[in-house]
């Protein structure tokens, strides 16, 4: 029997990496011989996925944060290919301002304008886990762009002064690829703000202004005939997929473009059985994320998921043949205690399974 493992982090718990090691050990006790395919859907560990199917070397800097302060960052350079994790240098764990209407993605262009240094000519970027809502305003003016005011006076927009933009004028272009595992437009009911702001500290009597900016800079584009930016998962990382567009990039669905890059196909081809899995399977995971990309693409495989909790009703309609849980009772995640010996027992199970069917 042959299997391969292509698992989601567990966020804030283990990483893809660390589920997966510990499953491949298991299954090569009992002479199983499996396949690790660390994988992320654009999100945390980005890095960590590719890095092992790309090759190149993590080079760090010393980058804007999303408070305005200094962080070090980290990106993945492999010839002219470099990988960054927006989140890097304006995710949401760096922040202590706790709210995406003061934030700035100027960071992840500093990252940007590094890598093109470093004779980058593709950048995939992964848009997970940020703490911005600026439309991606920081991360363009760190690129050359420029956003003035009515008065003329040049200033890098948050996204509590998105409105105040009067002009935009051009920086350079950027050939970035951006793998997002969202559709959200930029602004309105389902936009960045609405729908992702308050996970990210803004509070609900500030929706509504945030989301007219991000409306205003989608306008102000519009009126400089600089491009229409309010396409499918503009609104991802606070707005962020939408400025990509502006700076001749593209968006694409994570999970698929990761797995291109780790050759997922190639890997999948003979083996008998795949095991995916991330925290929580619901609705959610069957619209783009990384359960969603392995299951279209596992062949003539068999499917298992390892998951925190299975929040799907009839997982096996979608391809699943069993679903292993960690958390079975679906405590809240304070009320778990044991987290390790809850992931080596259903990793067990998995084993058992697989086991059984040599």
């Amino acid at each position: 029997m042959k299997v391969l493992l292509a698992i989601d982090s567990f966020k804030g718990t283990f990483s893809s990496k660390q589920v997966e090691e510990r499953l491949a050990s298991r299954l090569a006790q009992k002479g199983i011989d499996a396949i690790c395919v660390p994988i992320s859907d654009g999100g945390e560990g980005l890095l960590e996925a590719l890095a092992p199917a790309i090759g190149g070397q993590i080079v760090s800097l010393v980058v804007t944060g999303p408070d305005g302060d200094k962080v070090t960052a980290s990106y993945l350079l492999s010839g002219d290919v470099a990988v960054v994790e927006m989140a890097q240098a304006a995710g949401i764990t760096l922040s202590k301002l706790h709210s995406a209407a003061y934030t700035t993605t100027y960071g992840v262009g500093e990252i940007v304008l590094d890598a093109l240094s470093q004779g980058a000519t593709r950048i995939y970027m992964g848009l997970g886990g940020s703490a911005t809502c600026d439309g991606g305003c920081g991360m363009a003016a760190a690129l050359g762009w420029v956003f003035e005011d009515e008065d003329g006076n040049a200033f890098v927009p948050t996204g509590r002064t998105l409105s105040r933009i009067a002009r935009i004028k051009r920086g350079m272009s950027c050939p970035i690829v951006a793998l997002s595992d969202v559709t959200n437009p930029l602004y309105g009911a389902e936009g960045a703000a609405y729908v992702f702001a308050p996970q990210k500290g803004v509070k609900e009597g500030d929706l509504e202004a945030l989301d007219l900016g991000l409306y205003h800079l989608a306008e102000t584009f519009v009126k400089e005939g600089i491009g229409y930016i309010n396409v499918p998962s503009a609104g991802a990382a606070g707005g962020l997929g939408g400025m990509i567009v502006a700076l001749g990039g593209r968006l694409d669905r994570g999970i698929d473009r990761v797995l291109d890059l780790a050759r997922f196909d190639r890997l999948v081809g003979d083996c008998d059985y795949v095991v995916t899995g991330e925290g929580r399977l619901d609705s959610q995971s069957l619209r783009g994320k990384v359960i969603d990309g392995v299951l279209s693409r596992k062949g003539s495989a068999k499917a298992l998921a390892l998951v925190g909790s299975c929040l799907l009703d009839a997982p096996a309609f979608y391809g699943l043949e069993k679903v292993f849980e960690t958390n079975p009772r679906h405590l809240p995640f304070g009320e778990l205690t044991d987290l390790k010996g809850d992931m080596d027992r259903a990793i067990d199970e998995v084993v058992t399974y697989l086991e059984e069917r040599v």
